[in-house]
């Protein structure tokens, strides 16, 4: 069963991407798996890279954190 998340994406010059996923599951130790809105090219290559912090919050149906 997979969970709405809010996701926040901070680059090491402090630049921040929000958006919103499908958290579909994890390996209990390491990784998180996520169903991604459409994004550009340019998205993809200026807000996932080595080094970038990434924080997930859970959101309630009422679109609630």
């Amino acid at each position: 069963m997979a969970t709405l998340v809010r996701v926040h994406i901070q680059t090491p010059t402090k630049a921040l991407f929000r958006f919103n996923g499908l958290l579909i599951g994890s390996d209990g130790q390491r990784f998180c798996y996520l169903q991604l809105p459409k994004l550009s090219a340019q998205q993809k290559k200026q807000y996932f890279g080595v080094g970038y912090s990434l924080r997930l919050h859970g959101v309630s149906a009422e679109g609630s954190l």
